[in-house]
């Protein structure tokens, strides 16, 4: 008795929308309940309700894709010829939900055997104390010989041409350097040490800066400024000299961050061989390697 009933229905509500070119929502009610029965009666398995509703929505869809190409004429049982749409519907997503399964079945496998593969690995292949104890000295000296190195502020040798740029930073700071906040700490810092680098100067050892001088330096550098028409004028004629020592400072400053960064490295790979792995793979790559790699 059902069926008769959903047969006339669908008949119905069919006509109706071809009149309007729109099918009606009746009509996608009789579909869903149509399809939620369906998957009741020949779905063995309890799904997930996400999956059930995909499923559900898939014959749905496939009904209103379908519903203006039934035809009254060939055949009367309009439930029937939507139950045989619904089912072929079902069979096509339970295929690909079970193809799907299947293969995140094969994943997890493949990624379980990499991961013991990997453990096994690292369990074999585990850094020597002998190796610790060298990645700790190479690590060690590279801070201590970071702390001492000093960087040079001018590009020609001699003397003169280091008191030049010394009292040219000194000039450039009272004039053209431009502080915020609690920036002025570091102006007063950095005059000292520029003063004291003054007095170090020789014909062999020009004026340099630790890490932390060049740092500020560079930023002092970086961020010139001041307040009227002749400030302006008087920078305009000390404007290539700015940008010689800029540039001086700006390479040096990118030096020593490399340098920097390679220690970084170094300690990275002396607390990893404590921990019992290698980061042998973080090695940095040289220069000619990567030019082999890009002839390649």
């Amino acid at each position: 008795m059902e069926t008769l009933t959903y047969n006339e229905d669908i008949k119905i509500e069919i006509a109706k929308s071809k009149e309007q070119d729109l099918i009606t929502a009746e009509l996608v009610d009789i579909f869903m309940s149509m399809a939620t029965s369906t998957l009741n009666k020949r779905l063995n398995t309890k799904l997930p309700m996400e999956v059930y509703k995909d499923i559900a929505g898939a014959c749905v869809l496939d009904c209103v894709k379908f519903y203006s190409m039934y035809n009254e004429e060939k055949s009367s049982n309009a439930y029937a010829y939507f139950t045989q749409i619904i089912r072929s519907t079902l069979a096509r997503e339970y295929k690909k939900l079970i193809r799907k399964q299947t293969m995140a079945k094969k994943q997890e496998s493949t990624l379980l055997e990499v991961v013991k593969n990997e453990v096994k690995e690292s369990i074999l292949n585990k850094p020597t104390p002998e190796e610790i104890l060298a990645f700790k000295k190479d690590f060690d000296e590279s801070l201590e010989n970071f702390h001492a190195t000093r960087w040079d502020l001018s590009e020609e040798k001699g003397a003169f041409a280091s008191n030049d740029v010394g009292i040219f930073l000194l000039d450039f700071m009272k004039r053209f350097a431009f502080w915020t906040k609690t920036g002025w700490m570091g102006m007063i810092k950095m005059e000292e040490e520029i003063q004291a680098a003054l007095k170090a100067v020789t014909d062999e050892n020009p004026i340099s800066l630790d890490y932390q001088g060049l740092e500020f330096c560079a930023y002092m550098l970086s961020n010139p400024g001041g307040v009227g028409l002749q400030l302006a004028l008087d920078f305009e004629k000390i404007a290539d000299k700015y940008a010689k020592v800029s540039m001086t400072v700006a390479r040096q400053q990118e030096d020593a961050r490399a340098s920097l960064k390679d220690i970084a490295y170094k300690q990275e790979k002396y607390a990893a061989a404590e921990q019992g792995f290698y980061l042998a793979e973080l090695e940095p790559v040289k220069e000619d390697e990567e030019c082999e790699e890009c002839d390649e």
